[in-house]
């Protein structure tokens, strides 16, 4: 007995230290945070063969993202009401944070804690990152995407990988990975497979990624979003890239002719050629009809969020959502489905009511209004802007954002509002370190 105490005790110091340490590493550099949240984010949430990185103290389960949210978050509220964060900023992120509190508590008194916290951890995630990157000091600029560029290469390395240990099969095909029979066969996670075609979006304009290393990097990157197989993504990258290539290209035309005959040329053998790869490949073509065939998941999709809107549309849950951890159970074509909604604005009206929806659609229609301020400080364009947040806003339908998409939010919010960390009252930088 005394043996186990001491060990109990032991390992509750050592979670302190750890605990502490990172918090130091996170108020002392925004950047080794940021660094810390993506690889854990990789290992833990963004592959097939997730690593469980989780400890259960006296029945209560937390998990390293828990921790990593947590101090961000607590970093992050105090920043919030410095004096170089303008009140435009400042007042929506805490009104999303006041919700997410507010709904755990209430959720903590109903169901108990670990339920509540289990819940609500998606939302912890993303808010965390989403406050801690929006306050950082100093402010960011281009580099700043780094981390992100090089955690979504780290995906695509990984994907390839797997790919050849496991074959490439239908998005939704029985596997069995790492010893457990999946019915998800693909390498990478949704979000892993939007950071992806986000960075594509980011190595292709800013001008602190123009090396041959970034250009197979950004080769690499769009290879592994057609192979991945998320058709939402697939949706997004096309409508995204395609945009992108219109508005560069009426651009080339007058300033740069011979760049848009070649680009041009370019993908006019390319697409037929792609065409052709993908309705050859038995994998894709599965893909696309489990996506719109009778049975399809866009099916699923929309008889779920009818379902859940039809039963929790009383006056107090349009106004205050639901309790963090309320079961979502459902019957869906006759079977009982208790999993989220897949969809983050049905998600938020859900978990914090629909000021929840509106404060996350007004930061989106922040980013656009300001895309031109964001464009001069993250060294972009503001058509790329606006597409980094389309792609979001498509992505939202279908699927709820990860940690990664909350600090590529942060970092474009922050850019949209230009005083904030520009360093002391004498013009120097401070002495925090990126």
């Amino acid at each position: 007995m005394h043996l186990e105490l001491a060990l109990t005790l032991l390992f509750l110091a050592t979670a302190l230290v750890l605990t502490v340490g990172l918090g130091l590493i996170f108020a002392r550099s925004t950047t080794a945070g940021i660094v810390i949240l993506t690889a854990a984010y990789i290992v833990s949430q963004g592959i097939a063969e997730r690593m469980h990185l989780q400890v259960t103290v006296g029945g209560f389960t937390i998990y390293a993202l828990d921790v990593i949210s947590a101090l961000m978050l607590g970093i992050g509220l105090v920043r919030l009401f410095g004096p170089d964060v303008p009140s435009g900023l400042s007042r929506p992120l805490f009104i999303l944070v006041a919700l997410l509190g507010l709904h755990l508590v209430w959720g903590a008194s109903q169901f108990g804690l670990q339920t509540a916290v289990t819940s609500g951890r998606d939302w912890l995630n993303v808010l965390a990152a989403l406050v801690f990157t929006a306050t950082a000091v100093p402010r960011w600029d281009s580099r700043s995407f780094r981390p992100l560029v090089l955690g979504a290469l780290v995906l695509c390395v990984y994907a390839f990988t797997f790919i050849a240990r496991y074959g490439l099969h239908g998005a939704n095909t029985a596997l069995v990975i790492d010893g457990r029979l999946s019915f998800d066969s693909r390498p990478v996670t949704g979000t892993a497979a939007l950071l992806m075609v986000q960075c594509v979006l980011i190595l292709a304009t800013a001008r602190a990624f123009r090396s041959s290393f970034w250009l197979v990097a950004l080769v690499t990157m769009c290879a592994t979003v057609a192979v991945v197989q998320f058709r939402t993504v697939w949706l997004i990258a096309a409508a995204a890239l395609g945009i992108a290539y219109v508005q560069w290209a009426r651009r080339a035309i007058f300033t740069n002719r011979h760049a848009a005959l070649v680009a041009a040329s370019l993908i006019a053998l390319a697409a037929p050629v792609a065409a052709y790869a993908a309705a050859s490949s038995a994998s894709l073509e599965y893909s696309v009809q489990s996506a719109t065939g009778k049975d399809s998941t866009l099916t699923w999709r929309t008889e779920s969020w009818s379902a859940l809107l039809s039963e929790h549309d009383s006056p107090t849950d349009i106004v205050l959502g639901l309790p963090t951890g309320t079961s979502l159970a459902r019957i869906i074509d006759g079977q009982l489905v208790d999993r989220s909604p897949h969809n983050i604005y049905i998600d938020s009206y859900l978990a914090f009511g629909i000021a929840g929806t509106l404060v996350l659609v007004w930061l989106g229609v922040v980013l656009v209004r300001r895309r031109h301020t964001i464009a001069a400080v993250l060294d972009l364009t503001p058509s790329i802007v606006v597409l980094l947040v389309l792609a979001e806003a498509l992505f939202g339908v279908t699927t709820m954002f990860g940690p990664v998409q909350g600090v590529l939010t942060g970092i474009l919010l922050q850019a949209a509002f230009g005083t904030i960390g520009a360093g002391t009252t004498s013009g120097q930088p401070g002495p925090v370190e990126r």
